[in-house]
């Protein structure tokens, strides 16, 4: 549980270019994300939560994770990918049923500071794909720094003295 981070729809995020039989994504969001794209900070902890229906019983699962690096799917390794451990109350998925899947992450301090782009897969029993997303993030070691607030035009000095003195507002 992540108490008092900032938690926003997936940036960016789009299909992978095919069609599932099997299910339909949602919504999802990740915690912490401030930016677009979200950048997830090494030596923390990242919680994604992904919200989709099946469109037949789902018994198990497997959840399937690659960076795409100029253009090359890296498989990521999960310390679990068992879709049924991070859908509550677990399996059996009923079809068209509001599912959510919540998953944590630890970005690991030895990756590269990159961006990258996420390729989130997940499939049923029977190998076929239920969802697949992909969105933009980059990995680094802080948070980018807060962007300046925009400041309204300065306005000249005197000019508003003058109209205080003549009673008017500035």
């Amino acid at each position: 549980l992540l108490l008092g981070f900032a938690e926003c729809k997936i940036p960016g995020r789009r299909g992978c270019g095919s069609s599932s039989d099997h299910g339909t994504y949602i919504d999802g969001t990740i915690t912490p994300c401030t930016t677009d794209p979200c950048t997830l900070v090494k030596g923390q902890n990242t919680s994604i939560s992904l919200k989709f229906t099946t469109n037949e019983v789902v018994k198990a699962g497997k959840i399937v994770v690659h960076g795409i690096i100029a253009g090359i799917p890296i498989p990521f390794p999960l310390s679990d990918d068992n879709l049924c451990h991070f859908v509550n109350p677990g399996c059996a998925l009923e079809p068209n049923a509001l599912q959510t899947m919540d998953y944590g992450l630890y970005i690991k301090t030895e990756y590269p500071s990159i961006s990258v782009k996420i390729k989130w897969q997940i499939y049923d029993e029977n190998h076929g794909e239920i969802f697949c997303i992909e969105f933009p993030a980059k990995l680094s070691s802080s948070l980018p720094a807060p962007k300046p607030e925009v400041m309204p035009k300065k306005m000249n000095f005197f000019r508003v003295m003058w109209n205080l003195l003549r009673g008017r507002s500035a």
